[in-house]
Protein backbone atom coordinates (compact mmCIF):
# COMPACT_ATOMS: atom_id res chain seq x y z
CA UNK A 1 0.00 0.00 0.00
CA UNK A 2 1.39 3.40 -0.94
CA UNK A 3 0.51 6.60 0.83
CA UNK A 4 0.30 9.94 -0.99
CA UNK A 5 2.10 11.45 2.01
CA UNK A 6 4.78 9.71 4.05
CA UNK A 7 3.50 8.62 7.50
CA UNK A 8 6.52 10.33 9.12
CA UNK A 9 5.39 13.67 7.65
CA UNK A 10 1.92 13.20 9.14
CA UNK A 11 3.43 12.57 12.58
CA UNK A 12 5.73 15.61 12.28
CA UNK A 13 2.76 17.80 11.36
CA UNK A 14 0.69 16.48 14.27
CA UNK A 15 3.57 17.12 16.69
CA UNK A 16 3.80 20.73 15.48
CA UNK A 17 0.26 21.36 16.78
CA UNK A 18 1.32 20.18 20.24
CA UNK A 19 3.37 23.32 20.71
CA UNK A 20 2.10 26.85 20.86
CA UNK A 21 1.42 28.80 17.68
CA UNK A 22 3.70 31.64 16.54
CA UNK A 23 3.36 34.58 18.89
CA UNK A 24 2.68 37.52 16.60
CA UNK A 25 -0.46 39.55 16.10
CA UNK A 26 -0.86 38.68 12.41
CA UNK A 27 -0.95 34.92 13.02
CA UNK A 28 -3.21 35.39 15.99
CA UNK A 29 -5.81 37.46 14.12
CA UNK A 30 -5.68 35.76 10.73
CA UNK A 31 -5.48 32.10 11.82
CA UNK A 32 -7.07 32.50 15.24
CA UNK A 33 -10.05 34.72 14.33
CA UNK A 34 -10.57 35.23 10.58
CA UNK A 35 -10.07 31.63 9.42
CA UNK A 36 -12.21 30.14 12.22
CA UNK A 37 -14.97 32.66 11.43
CA UNK A 38 -14.92 31.55 7.81
CA UNK A 39 -14.94 27.89 8.87
CA UNK A 40 -17.79 28.51 11.32
CA UNK A 41 -19.72 30.26 8.54
CA UNK A 42 -19.33 27.21 6.32
CA UNK A 43 -20.44 24.93 9.16
CA UNK A 44 -23.44 27.16 9.82
CA UNK A 45 -24.29 27.17 6.10
CA UNK A 46 -24.26 23.37 6.06
CA UNK A 47 -26.29 23.20 9.25
CA UNK A 48 -29.00 25.56 8.01
CA UNK A 49 -29.11 24.05 4.55
CA UNK A 50 -29.20 20.45 5.74
CA UNK A 51 -26.89 19.17 3.02
CA UNK A 52 -23.11 19.18 3.07
CA UNK A 53 -20.63 18.69 0.23
CA UNK A 54 -17.77 16.32 1.00
CA UNK A 55 -14.77 15.54 -1.22
CA UNK A 56 -14.49 11.97 -2.45
CA UNK A 57 -12.23 10.03 -4.73
CA UNK A 58 -11.62 10.28 -7.65
CA UNK A 59 -12.00 14.08 -7.73
CA UNK A 60 -15.72 14.26 -7.14
CA UNK A 61 -17.99 15.68 -4.48
CA UNK A 62 -20.57 13.68 -2.55
CA UNK A 63 -23.50 15.52 -0.97
CA UNK A 64 -24.65 14.19 2.40
CA UNK A 65 -28.03 14.86 3.97
CA UNK A 66 -29.68 14.24 7.32
CA UNK A 67 -27.71 12.72 10.18
CA UNK A 68 -24.52 12.29 8.17
CA UNK A 69 -24.58 15.95 7.21
CA UNK A 70 -25.05 16.94 10.86
CA UNK A 71 -22.08 14.79 11.87
CA UNK A 72 -19.90 16.38 9.20
CA UNK A 73 -20.95 19.83 10.41
CA UNK A 74 -20.15 18.83 14.00
CA UNK A 75 -16.71 17.55 12.96
CA UNK A 76 -16.05 20.71 10.99
CA UNK A 77 -17.09 22.77 14.01
CA UNK A 78 -14.58 20.78 16.10
CA UNK A 79 -11.85 21.59 13.56
CA UNK A 80 -12.93 25.24 13.70
CA UNK A 81 -12.58 25.30 17.48
CA UNK A 82 -9.19 23.58 17.28
CA UNK A 83 -7.91 26.20 14.84
CA UNK A 84 -9.23 29.02 17.03
CA UNK A 85 -7.77 27.69 20.27
CA UNK A 86 -4.43 26.75 18.73
CA UNK A 87 -3.69 30.02 16.99
CA UNK A 88 -5.41 32.52 19.28
CA UNK A 89 -5.11 31.13 22.79
CA UNK A 90 -2.18 28.69 22.96
CA UNK A 91 0.36 31.47 22.38
CA UNK A 92 -1.40 33.97 24.65
CA UNK A 93 1.08 35.24 27.26
CA UNK A 94 -1.36 35.09 30.19
CA UNK A 95 -3.81 32.32 29.29
CA UNK A 96 -2.04 29.45 27.47
CA UNK A 97 -3.99 26.88 29.50
CA UNK A 98 -7.19 27.99 27.77
CA UNK A 99 -5.60 27.12 24.44
CA UNK A 100 -4.47 23.68 25.52
CA UNK A 101 -7.76 22.80 27.22
CA UNK A 102 -9.71 24.09 24.21
CA UNK A 103 -7.60 22.02 21.82
CA UNK A 104 -8.28 18.88 23.84
CA UNK A 105 -12.03 19.53 23.98
CA UNK A 106 -12.20 20.37 20.28
CA UNK A 107 -10.35 17.16 19.43
CA UNK A 108 -12.89 15.22 21.51
CA UNK A 109 -15.66 16.81 19.43
CA UNK A 110 -13.83 16.13 16.16
CA UNK A 111 -13.00 12.51 17.02
CA UNK A 112 -16.49 11.84 18.37
CA UNK A 113 -18.10 13.20 15.22
CA UNK A 114 -15.71 11.19 13.04
CA UNK A 115 -16.36 7.94 14.91
CA UNK A 116 -20.13 8.56 14.83
CA UNK A 117 -19.94 9.32 11.10
CA UNK A 118 -18.02 6.13 10.37
CA UNK A 119 -20.39 4.08 12.50
CA UNK A 120 -23.48 5.62 10.93
CA UNK A 121 -22.19 5.46 7.34
CA UNK A 122 -20.47 2.08 7.33
CA UNK A 123 -21.93 -0.04 10.12
CA UNK A 124 -25.54 1.07 9.83
CA UNK A 125 -25.25 1.59 6.06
Amino acid sequence: MTFPVRPEKIIETAEAFDDSAPDDAAHRWVYGVAVPLLMAGLALWGSVRGTVPFPARPARIVWYEGTLAKLIVLGFFGATLFTHFHYLWSSHPRFPAIGHLGKVLSLVILCGATIAFIYRAIVLG
